[in-house]
């Protein structure tokens, strides 16, 4: 049953409509604005159907984000630990390299050292062979 509102019922009768012509005026006023409410209210059902499938949406979409966020948080920390640990591997091997340097420039130091005496004592051993053998020709010549 359409609702009349007293208040168009009374603008209807003020213009000089008969009760029964008011009435039904005021009915159809009635009709169209359930009409019009029923219509706004199915829009607004769909307005909020259609917020709630975009809000899912949206949902979706910020837990994809934040998961892809979190792969390549995880990746990232694992490049930094390959990097980290390249790093101390080759700090590590430059001091072994450096470690190995000192020792062979020890031992080049010693070598050096060891030639430089033999050439001493084979200047000498020279020496001795030379003057021998002109202590021998003054020997052959006197003699």
């Amino acid at each position: 049953m359409p609702v009349v509102s007293t208040e168009v019922l009374e603008i209807l009768q003020g213009l000089g409509l008969d009760d029964e012509r008011a009435l039904n005026a005021a009915r159809a006023v009635g009709d169209a604005q359930s009409a019009i409410n029923d219509d706004t209210h199915a829009e607004v059902a769909k307005l909020r159907a259609a917020i709630g499938r975009l809000q899912d949406a949206l949902t979706e979409e910020l837990q994809a984000a934040r998961a892809e966020s979190q792969n390549w948080a995880a990746a990232r920390a694992a490049q930094e630990k390959a990097f980290a640990d390249l790093a101390a591997e080759h700090r590590a091997a430059f001091a072994d390299q450096r470690k190995a340097a000192a020792a062979a420039e020890t031992v080049h130091k010693k070598a050096q050292s060891e030639v430089t005496e033999a050439l001493g004592t084979f200047k000498w051993l020279l020496v001795a062979v030379v003057g021998l053998n002109l202590v021998a020709i003054v020997i052959a010549l006197v003699v």
